[in-house]
Formats: structure tokens, C-alpha cells, sequence
């Protein structure tokens, strides 16, 4: 495998055996993430692109698909980065006490949103390795 991400990506275990059998062998190769040189890396673009296709998703059955592929996917590089459930908890608790959290009242759906320049601020926003905000 080279080193060039837009040529390299995570996919999932079947889609070799898909690719083949629907006449596109394509160039597979299983790696371990922990001792490859770009693992992190992909990982993170892994987690954009299943962002990206969350933030398309045009209906619920959609949206669903797509939410559990991103849930998976961050699992999957929470282990890699050794990373706990405990540890998100920690960290999510002391951010909700220290910035507030995203819910204006608990058990509601009120929230707190920024008004942005449509056009500029959403593009820079899922361009990957551009300007991330904090959420």
C-alpha cells in the first residue's frame, strides 16, 4: 500500500468479496492499523467522509445507516487510540460543565445555534484539514 490517502482508505471487511463479485476486484490489502504509518490518519478521514455522508443523507432510513456507520467507525478508532467510554464520559462531562450543553433545557430539543455566513462558513467547515471548530 502507498502513502497516498486519496488512493488509501478504510473500508469495510466484506467489501473486497462485494468488489469481486460484482466484477471489480479492485486492490485490496489487510493492514494493521497500529504499526501503519498513515492508521491515525485514516482513521480521521474515515470519520470525515462518514460525517459528510451523515450531512447528506436525504431521509430517516438514510440518516440511520449513516449514523451507524460513523458510530462504528469512531468505536472502532476510539479502540485504536485507546480511548474509553470512561474516558469520552470524563471529558463530555467536564465540557458540558465548563462551556454549557448543546441542549438549552434538559429534555427538550432547544439548543444553542451560531448564525454563520452560509457560504463561506459551511464550506471551510467540512473541508478536510481546513479550519475544525471545537464542538
Amino acid at each position: 500500500m502507498g502513502n497516498d490517502l486519496m488512493k488509501t482508505k478504510i473500508v469495510r471487511k466484506n467489501t473486497p468479496t462485494i468488489a469481486e463479485e460484482n466484477g471489480d476486484p479492485g486492490n485490496f490489502e489487510e493492514v494493521d492499523l497500529r504499526i501503519y504509518p498513515q492508521g491515525d490518519k485514516l482513521f480521521r478521514t474515515k470519520i470525515v467522509e462518514e460525517a459528510r455522508e451523515v450531512f447528506a443523507a436525504k431521509n430517516r432510513v438514510d440518516l440511520l445507516y449513516e449514523l451507524a456507520d460513523l458510530k462504528q467507525v469512531i468505536e472502532e478508532y476510539m479502540t485504536f487510540a485507546a480511548i474509553s467510554e470512561e474516558d469520552l464520559d470524563v471529558v463530555q462531562h467536564a465540557k458540558e460543565i465548563s462551556n454549557g450543553s448543546f441542549r438549552t433545557i434538559e429534555q427538550s430539543m432547544g439548543f444553542w445555534v451560531q448564525v454563520m455566513n452560509p457560504c463561506k462558513d459551511m464550506e471551510n467547515h467540512f473541508r478536510i484539514g481546513k479550519g475544525t471548530q471545537d464542538a
